[in-house]
């Protein structure tokens, strides 16, 4: 386990870091690929190979492919992913010309599409995948340019401080190292997005309880709740849980019961480090079965719904009949919303639970690289792979507002005008989508800075010192500061003024925050076959275990039948993984 410690003024001025990546495609060919250093020459001869100026046109128009995937985009007439404002930009200042290979919406076609592309050896000219095995597979099938030498010539100031915040390329983008060559920019997914415990804090007003501190006080009041059916209607649900995450493990997300497990010293569907050197599976911990005994005496009591093994819990929260639900910080935007837009007297809160005596807050890291932006090997320009990088973490930058102060930003020497990347501010998903590279990079502690410079703006704005704020940032602003104030309790004003209440919460404990190291290995060769049975096996025991159809003891049981039936092969491969063998 790690403290979490402060990136220092300082450190932070001297190599920024947080920022967005995205995958790219073009067509495919089995020729050996020119040398980053013979690359380079070329470019530099057009005067894009210049590091004081990663956007200098090519003489001549550089065409590149890329393939990647993505939700459903409602471009505006006209326009498209070849065709719109980055695009254009880029093709105007750089004289690169963007073509689609391929975008997928649907991650399981994006793996099989990346699968025909490896089996026939085509591939774009850039392409996003989702899967480590697959790096691999085209590593292993040398398909892939190394880009070590393209990012040290080529990255940015601002993508540079986005990775340095990680502790360096090779610390950052690890998982994109093969014999010490870059093969691969990763996506950098920030820290400090970890769940916490939103409570109906009108019900606890209601009945003049004070917030949760302690894993038994949120019980308590959960338990209360349900007594006094707060709800109405016999209908009151204490704690809220998604059925299909496996109960914990799942970063970032919603329903999930990791502030539980994680503050007794379980982690249930993660891997880490035993003390041994040895990298097990929380799930078969003692430390486990100890809270599924907790939520089993829980759900005897009503506070866990009856039937949370089958029902849709987004219903209930929308319904106004959960009392707890856990979440991120972006929560309020959804689900906690719905219900607020059915009920406009119900308010939420956040809280971080600690175990009784426990000054820790615990939470475990996250997955950092969960896709991987790759050059076609044969690919004459994979510089082209990070000047698009470059133009995509200005638009992450602009479009998470203020990550940066403007001191910060001026040492950045960006390039992309704003009207372009403001073009689709607040035209549904059109900003993510259009992004030349749409995948996640970030910096380390993006979240505190954005939280650091929020707190400031809400002071800012009430001593009437608004000069520095964009139109976008200064609606926000005015909203939150308004229900603040009463004067706006709107489920938009409610909205952002949540959000904020969270990231402050966040920054005010950082300090109390304890992150376990945990392992995210790929996909083995017995996950492959055997993953899906297997994690039927661990619902059905689990959820047996909680609503009493099996004892507590039967988790021993469970662990028995779970490693005969491949979990000690995967724990084995798991192991040889993380240890390079």
């Amino acid at each position: 386990m790690k403290k979490w410690k402060r990136i220092t003024a300082l450190a932070l001025t001297v190599a920024l870091a947080a920022g967005l990546l995205s995958g790219c495609g073009g067509a495919a060919s089995s020729a050996s690929a020119p040398s980053p250093s013979s690359a380079a020459a070329s470019t530099s001869e057009t005067g894009a190979g210049e590091a004081a100026d990663w956007t200098s046109p090519y003489s001549e128009p550089v065409a590149v492919t890329i393939g990647r995937g993505g939700s459903t985009i409602n471009w505006p007439d006209g326009e498209d992913f070849e065709n719109n404002a980055f695009t254009s930009w880029i093709e105007d200042t750089m004289n690169i010309d963007v073509e689609s290979a391929f975008y997928l919406t649907d991650g399981n076609d994006l793996r099989q599409q990346i699968t025909l592309s490896i089996a026939s050896g085509e591939l774009p000219d850039i392409m996003i995948i989702n899967d480590r095995l697959q790096l691999q597979q085209l590593i292993n099938a040398d398909l892939i340019a190394d880009l070590t030498d393209v990012y040290e010539e080529y990255a940015s100031p601002l993508l540079r401080a986005m990775v340095d915040s990680y502790g360096g390329v090779e610390q950052a983008w690890a998982t994109a190292y093969n014999d010490g060559r870059l093969m691969a920019a990763a996506e950098l997914n920030p820290g400090f997005q970890y769940t916490m415990a939103w409570v109906r804090q009108d019900w606890l007003d209601a009945l003049e309880l004070e917030g949760p501190e302690t894993v038994d006080d949120l019980f308590e009041i959960a338990e209360r709740f349900v007594q006094e059916d707060m709800a109405g209607n016999g209908q009151t649900i204490g704690i809220e849980i998604d059925k299909d995450g496996g109960l914990a493990g799942t970063y970032n997300s919603v329903g999930q019961l990791d502030p539980i497990f994680n503050n007794l010293g379980a982690y249930p569907n993660l891997w880490f480090d035993d003390g041994s050197g040895n990298i097990v599976n929380g799930t078969l911990m003692p430390e486990t079965k100890e809270v599924l005994s907790k939520l089993a005496e829980l759900y005897q009591k009503g506070v866990i719904a009856e039937d949370f093994a089958t029902r849709d819990y987004q219903s209930s929260i929308a319904s106004g009949f959960s009392g707890v639900v856990f979440g991120a910080w972006w929560i309020p935007s959804w689900p906690l919303n719905q219900t607020v837009n059915n009920n406009p007297e119900a308010v939420w809160a956040p809280y971080l639970i600690r175990a009784e005596g426990d000054s820790d807050y615990h939470v475990y890291n996250q997955n950092r690289n969960t896709y991987w932006a790759v050059v076609r090997k044969d690919y004459e320009h994979p510089e082209v792979l990070i000047k698009l990088l470059n133009c995509s973490v200005e638009a992450q930058v602009s479009f998470d507002g203020k990550a940066l102060s403007d001191e910060e930003i001026a040492t950045m020497d960006l390039k992309v005008p704003d009207e372009v990347l403001n073009a689709y501010f607040g035209i549904g998903n059109i900003d993510w989508g259009a992004w030349p590279l749409n995948v996640t990079l970030r910096f380390e502690d993006q979240m505190l800075k954005i939280a650091e410079q929020q707190m400031k703006q809400v002071e800012d704005y009430q001593a009437g010192n608004t000069e520095n704020m964009t139109e976008t940032e200064l609606a926000n602003i005015k909203s939150i500061v308004d229900y603040m104030e009463g004067t706006d309790t709107s489920a938009r004003a409610w909205e952002y003024y949540m959000r904020y209440t969270a990231m402050k919460l966040m920054l005010d404990e950082n300090a109390n925050v304890d992150i376990k190291e945990v392992y995210y290995p790929s996909t083995t060769p017995t996950m492959e076959l055997k993953s899906s049975n297997l994690t039927d096996l661990r619902n059905e025991a689990l959820f047996k275990i909680i609503m009493g159809n099996e004892p507590v003891d039967y988790f021993d049981t469970f662990v028995e039948q779970y490693n005969a039936q491949g979990g000690t092969e995967i724990a084995a491969e798991v192991n040889a993984q993380a240890k390079g063998e």
